[in-house]
């Protein structure tokens, strides 16, 4: 059954004679000793799915990793301060930290062990020694806390049922992130974002802008809260929130959170200083 359900993933691919290089790759162990060549940077082909995707196809994200590439692209400014959670194997880092340049910093926190060492990899590739590293989990407490692992391919996300391995959970606020300003804080939390926010207060008065991901209630639910508590939590602390859309658009989130969310749009910021973010990125409002 298992050589029936191979075949049958290798019949779905666009380029199944490539698929099938890559999965050997990754099972000799020789996958790392080739490059992926991205738009702004260079990635290592780790052992993970991101990777081998992105292996047999660097364009294999499509329009909305485009979108957002280049989000953080036109936001960003030389000698910008970003912090980025959830870095995976470091794509928005290394975005990044090529564009604030050498005089500008970038606190890269990436909870998984081994993607943390898969980071650690492609910054080092890149030649870029304006990132700072931290291999932890981040919620509102500092503690220890499991995490969920795959055998083929690393899953960032805390688990809700005592499995994974383990790691330090540590508040955002107590990081050793000295910074009098945050120019973008990249909220990915895999649904843990109220948590994240809630070990937070300080470093979001710090923060001009934060970058999170479309609604999705199904991964909140998983943690027992709505996702709209971080909807609540981002307006309290003194910020607008907007939706990002095609063609640089954004679309006001009003604070009642009565506003329809449009699923075909992928992400949100919340901004303190609206005409500062609009001269940075050129985008237009919409009600």
């Amino acid at each position: 059954m298992k050589i029936i359900k191979y075949y049958k993933n290798i019949k779905l691919q666009k380029n199944p004679s490539k698929f099938i290089i890559a999965k050997i790759l990754m099972k000799l162990g020789l996958s790392q000793y080739f490059i992926i060549k991205q738009k702004h940077y260079n990635l290592r082909f780790y052992p993970t799915k991101i990777s081998r995707e992105l292996w047999i196809d660097p364009k294999f994200w499509g329009d909305n990793w485009t979108l957002r590439d280049n989000f953080f692209w036109n936001f960003l400014k030389t000698d910008d301060v970003v912090i980025d959670t959830g870095s995976h194997i470091g794509q928005i880092t290394l975005e990044a930290a090529k564009k604030v340049g050498p005089t500008g910093k970038v606190y890269s926190i990436e909870p998984h062990p081994i993607l943390f060492k898969y980071l650690q990899g492609n910054v080092k590739l890149n030649n870029l020694d304006n990132v700072e590293f931290f291999n932890v989990a981040l919620g509102e407490e500092n503690s220890t806390i499991k995490f969920v692992t795959d055998s083929t391919d690393p899953s960032s996300r805390i688990s809700n049922d005592n499995s994974g391995v383990n790691v330090p959970l540590r508040k955002l606020d107590e990081l050793e992130i000295e910074e009098n300003k945050i120019n973008l804080l990249k909220l990915y939390a895999v649904g843990f974002e109220k948590f994240v926010l809630l070990g937070a207060s300080n470093i979001m008065k710090k923060t001009e802008c934060i970058h999170f991901r479309e609604y999705e209630k199904e991964k909140s639910d998983k943690y027992d809260y709505e996702y709209l508590d971080v909807f609540k939590i981002l307006f309290k602390n003194g910020f607008k929130i907007f939706q990002i859309q095609k063609n640089n658009i954004l679309k006001t989130i009003n604070e009642d959170l009565h506003t329809e969310f449009d699923k075909n749009a992928m992400d949100y910021v919340a901004v303190k200083n609206l005409d500062e973010f609009l001269t940075r990125t050129k985008f237009k409002v919409v009600s």
